[in-house]
């Protein structure tokens, strides 16, 4: 097998071991079509938080539901797009390893100081930061809320149920599998590209130095990003956007939710600046290392560099050869990314904060 077979780089989901420890791949097998485990999983746990628990809520408990409050629905939504994007960004994230060839690169073979991509992060991380999940989860429940409340709140068979059930097997570990991918994908990849001294193609077709799927990926997880946040925002302000239409039984958003949104809009354009930012210093200096070593050939063929009168190469095969490689060199684009693709991200930067200019402003 090839080290730039894109199953090297497809590291195992924290989430399709929860599935397949639930017994979910086995469920998928026995069915007459193929279903990705952790899509079972999902639908599972939405028909049975809106149908089984809500309904209960609704018809027997008298308690707070999707018929009382609409907005909340906006979760399933949450969780369609957390399950959808982790697989997403993994795949893209082994198409785009497997399109860089780094198996092929010299720099990136020093068996002093290897540079592992096999992985956006590692499995262990991925059990710690769910561990800390589960703690801040049921830290929640006993000692912030409090049993009796969630009992008031949601009544006894709501908060087993989806409290002690749903959300520390289903919620948190794709909550905390999408931030760390996201953040592996913006954050470790850019750094290890540097650390290895990745080289840059410059016969690429595309112009941007065999880095043109890293571009996509960056892009199109930002996207991902950018959708959680807008989620976000639809849930905690759906009920001023709708106020005539819907009613709520809890208030309006306060100053800390806006305060939390504006952080997270600025934590992802942080993100996506870094990430090309430092994808960008690697390849405008590979493409400038590049053109120094053509100068100092140039140089190499003249007797006197500074004459252009007396420093006739006209018709000189290496210079032309030479000349060939600088145009390859000069054509390639320092950022992984398009004019187009700016444009796009430049609309996803903006579009979050004009939503909530528009709430705070134009209601």
């Amino acid at each position: 097998m090839s080290l730039d077979d894109a199953s090297n780089y497809s590291e195992k989901l924290l989430i399709e071991r929860l599935a397949e420890l639930l017994g979910f791949s086995r469920l998928a097998d026995r069915l007459p079509w193929n279903v990705y485990p952790p899509y079972l999983l999902v639908a599972v746990t939405l028909v049975f938080e809106y149908v089984v628990i809500d309904g209960y809520n609704y018809v027997v408990a008298g308690k707070t539901s999707v018929a009382s409050d609409p907005i909340s629905i906006v979760t399933a939504g949450g969780l369609v797009v957390a399950v959808v994007g982790i697989r997403w960004m993994r795949d893209s994230y082994a198409e785009a390893m497997t399109s860089l060839r780094v198996s092929q690169h010299k720099s990136a073979q020093d068996a002093d100081s290897p540079i592992t991509f096999e992985y956006i992060v590692p499995f262990r991380l991925k059990i710690a930061a769910y561990a800390i999940g589960l703690l801040l989860l049921f830290g929640n429940h006993f000692l912030l809320l409090g049993i009796p409340t969630l009992f008031e709140i949601q009544g006894v068979v709501s908060t087993v149920l989806y409290n002690f059930t749903l959300q520390p097997l289903v919620y948190v570990p794709l909550i905390v599998e999408f931030g760390l991918l996201y953040i592996g994908i913006h954050f470790f990849l850019p750094r290890r590209m540097l650390k290895a001294d990745l080289d840059l193609f410059f016969y690429d077709p595309r112009k941007m130095g065999g880095f043109a799927k890293v571009g996509e990926l960056l892009k199109r997880s930002y996207y991902l990003y950018t959708a959680g946040v807008i989620l976000y925002f639809t849930l905690i302000y759906g009920v001023v956007l709708l106020n005539d239409y819907i009613t709520s039984p809890y208030p309006e958003p306060s100053n800390t939710l806006a305060i939390m949104f504006t952080v997270l809009w600025l934590v992802g354009l942080f993100s996506i600046g870094y990430s090309m930012y430092r994808v960008h210093t690697l390849m405008s200096k590979k493409k400038a290392r590049e053109i120094d070593e053509i100068e100092t050939q140039i140089r190499g063929m003249l007797d006197d560099p500074y004459d252009i009168h007396n420093s006739n190469l006209a018709g000189n095969e290496q210079l032309e050869e030479i000349q060939h490689r600088l145009e390859q060199v000069r054509a390639t684009r320092e950022y992984p990314s398009t004019f187009t693709m700016w444009t796009q991200i430049g609309i996803s930067v903006l579009l979050p904060q004009a939503l909530q200019l528009l709430v705070q402003f134009g209601t």
